[in-house]
């Protein structure tokens, strides 16, 4: 079983949640956090650890977390053992999602539009022609482009995987000889989200749910 959770933020904290809430992260988290200039992008950053904090407590009765968490050479953060976990937030909206047993991967993005023009060169044939027939093609690439990033964040590589080796058929992203299998998660209108594991999942394993109704051990 897989757990995803998420929350969004409309408005700022008080000076006194979001310090309560920061004390909580190890230090050299806490310096990355204050350094973004835009309050969506420090709280969402902020969110994103305290939720898999939680999470990691709760269902999985690990209570440090965030003290356990070292970086690969391409800087994927990940923790010891068969925990895998993974964060993505884009606006006001920040997902987090952990379970055991395989790797990982998650993207939001908020529905807005985007000159999609410029990434033709990265997709087969088949992938344009698909999101050039849709009903939306905005919100098509969007969904193609949140596989992609699920994958590629669960794969770990980050931007050292060229695009031009990376497609999607039937909701399997392949990426060089990898292949990560996606499923879509309809959390809230305007944004899409997609997850990304090695093992092929259903929506009955996979349990979502918003973050305010977490209930924490």
């Amino acid at each position: 079983m897989l757990y995803l959770s998420y929350t969004r933020i409309l408005e700022p904290f008080s000076s006194q949640v979001f310090e309560d809430y920061l004390v909580q992260l190890p230090a050299t988290m806490q310096s990355k956090v204050v350094q973004y200039r835009r309050w969506q992008d420090s709280h969402t950053a902020l969110m994103g650890k305290i939720i898999l904090k939680e999470m990691a407590c709760t269902y999985y009765k690990i209570p440090d977390i965030l003290h356990q968490i070292s970086y690969s050479p391409t800087k994927k953060p990940e923790v010891s053992g068969s925990l895998s976990f993974n964060i993505s937030h884009s606006e006001n909206l920040v997902v987090c999602i952990i379970g055991e047993g395989q790797g990982l991967g998650v993207d939001v993005e908020k529905v807005t539009k985007v000159n999609f023009t410029d990434f033709q060169d990265y997709m087969s044939a088949t992938e344009w022609n698909q999101i050039q027939l849709a009903k939306d093609p905005n919100h098509a690439f969007l969904n193609y482009w949140t596989q992609i990033e699920a994958a590629v964040k669960a794969d770990g590589r980050g931007l050292n995987i060229p695009l031009k080796e990376v497609n999607i058929q039937n909701s399997m992203v392949t990426i060089g000889s990898s292949s990560w299998f996606t499923l879509e998660v309809n959390l809230i209108e305007g944004y899409t989200c997609h997850i990304a594991t090695s093992d092929r999942l259903t929506s009955d394993e996979l349990a979502c749910f918003n973050y305010e109704n977490l209930k924490p051990f």
